[in-house]
């Protein structure tokens, strides 16, 4: 890898945007050489950026896409449960994520920081897969 490595991050969340959501958003605007996807029903934040990527899908449709993806019958009530699918995202996202060296998942609770400075190019060159974890892949 000569140049920077790629990253996207996976983001399906159904429901309604949570009253935090706007430092959320500015938190991954201010990671700009990072792409986040979300497959949400939810609307787009009025402040956008070109590294934040909206798919707009109901949970049906997504559970539907899962379902074909996996061949499973993965059919929940609750968008909670999409925790489950974590470490499938990159099967289940292959399309989006063709094009990237490394892809990760997170949830729309925190505040990203700095992620490049923790994933330097240095790291990255040297490693398959990052978790914080030593028994799961986080």
């Amino acid at each position: 890898m000569a140049n920077t490595p790629s990253i996207a991050i996976i983001l399906p969340y159904f429901g309604q945007w949570p009253q935090w959501a706007g430092l959320f958003f500015e938190s991954c605007r201010q990671n700009a050489t990072i792409d986040f996807f979300f497959f949400t029903d939810c609307e787009p934040p009025a402040t956008s950026a070109p590294n934040l990527h909206f798919q707009r899908i109901c949970f049906a449709d997504y559970c539907n896409f899962v379902s074909k993806r996996l061949g499973i019958n993965f059919h929940p009530v609750k968008p909670y449960k999409l925790c489950d699918l974590k470490p499938y995202y990159s099967y289940i996202h292959q399309d989006e994520l063709k094009n990237y060296d490394f892809y990760g998942f997170g949830d729309i609770d925190l505040v990203w920081g700095d992620i490049r400075k923790f994933y330097t190019d240095d790291i990255l060159q040297k490693n398959d897969v990052l978790s914080t974890h030593a028994d799961r892949l986080s």
